[in-house]
């Protein structure tokens, strides 16, 4: 199963990436456009940390949402192949979990780079948490994109749904607003992302390791995805029904 599921990445690796001109260029290019979204603003005079979590956020934002459209297409690119071998649907998790956590890794040089270049920080070894702490993240927004890409076959108007879950992710983090009181202070305070975004930012911009949140952080999130792993075997063949 692992070894099927590494060689479906192998596969999508050399497709996606080894067939274009640019190739590995474009795992980057979209971070990049937020550093240039952050030069512009210290450039209008909003320096500090303010500049500085803003940029970080929203590459840590980009993250969260590629690996949730990575779990809410997760059917609807794959169900042929789920009718024809109902065995391969573990091995296109894997897959999809591989995938996922290469994209993150290459966002984290930019991090770094965004704090060295810009700031006048020194790299630090807690820094080094980021590497392991953004993979477990990704698995919580694949979890969410595994339940959309469910749902969307109950209805379809959900499907439609997904492409507005990015956004509210944006709003409902603390990433570029923080409300003080009201709904949305409410969801921040209770939204598993927001208290990963303050985890990473807790290493980056404060040399600091909140142990015991990384831990219940982190098995959380395998906690959570065990289940929606699981809960995607178990419907799937609901879900090749309804696709006939």
């Amino acid at each position: 199963m692992i070894r099927t599921g590494w060689n479906l990445f192998k596969n999508h690796w050399q497709a996606t990436v080894g067939s274009s001109r640019l190739g590995l260029l474009w795992k980057i290019l979209p971070s990049l456009f937020w550093c240039a979204i952050f030069l512009y603003i210290r450039r209008g005079g909003e320096g500090g940390n303010a500049a500085i979590g803003l940029a970080v956020g929203m590459v840590i934002y980009q993250t969260i949402t590629d690996s949730f459209r990575s779990g809410s297409s997760f059917f609807q690119k794959n169900l042929s192949l789920f009718i024809q071998n109902p065995k391969i649907i573990d091995a296109t998790v894997i897959h999809i979990i591989i995938d996922s956590v290469v994209n993150c890794l290459f966002k984290i040089p930019i991090i770094y780079g965004l704090l060295i270049l810009f700031t006048d920080m020194s790299f630090q070894i807690v820094w080094l948490w980021l590497i392991v702490a953004l993979p477990f993240m990704i698995l919580l927004s694949l979890s969410l994109g595994f339940v959309f890409s469910f749902t969307s076959y109950l209805n379809r108007d959900i499907a439609q749904v997904s492409y507005l879950v990015p956004l509210l992710i944006l709003v409902f983090t603390p990433i570029i607003f923080v409300p003080e009181n009201g709904i949305a202070a409410f969801v921040q305070q209770i939204n598993p992302f927001s208290h990963w975004l303050h985890l990473m930012k807790a290493f980056l911009l404060k040399s600091m390791f909140p142990g015991k949140n990384f831990l219940l952080l982190l098995f959380g999130s395998i906690f959570i995805f065990t289940i929606t792993w699981k809960f995607v075997c178990y419907t799937m063949p609901y879900v090749a029904e309804e696709a006939k």
